[in-house]
């Protein structure tokens, strides 16, 4: 995934979540610019209404677009969590079988050593 890192890399993850919500941003951003940019223009007639219907169109496609991203950013996140806790699970599981190891050892070398 490139500079995003891999799946199961939590910070990579992040990364791309907020890449997302950044693109949601900018849809946001250019939909609300074309309709500023719209308000300021003095044209009336069939034209105007094909303009006016094409920027409606595109504005809700920007928003629909924007939440998609949302969404995929919130699932990202959310999924970037888990992976964290499945190693930290991991990392718990590891260490508890290194001490019962370790305590079976001193177990061994206390009976060998009576």
């Amino acid at each position: 995934m490139g500079e995003f890192g891999i799946v199961g890399d939590p910070a990579g993850m992040r990364a791309l979540a907020d890449r997302f919500a950044k693109d949601a941003d900018q849809l946001r951003r250019a939909k609300g610019a074309v309709k500023m940019a719209w308000s300021k223009v003095e044209i009336s007639g069939e034209l105007a209404d094909q303009c006016q219907a094409a920027i409606r169109v595109n504005g809700e496609g920007f928003s629909n677009a924007a939440e998609i991203l949302d969404g995929l950013a919130k699932t990202v996140r959310a999924s970037a969590t888990e992976v964290e806790d499945k190693i930290e699970a991991e990392r718990r599981r590891r260490e508890r079988v290194e001490r019962e190891a370790e305590a079976a050892r001193l177990k061994a070398q206390d009976k060998a050593g009576q």
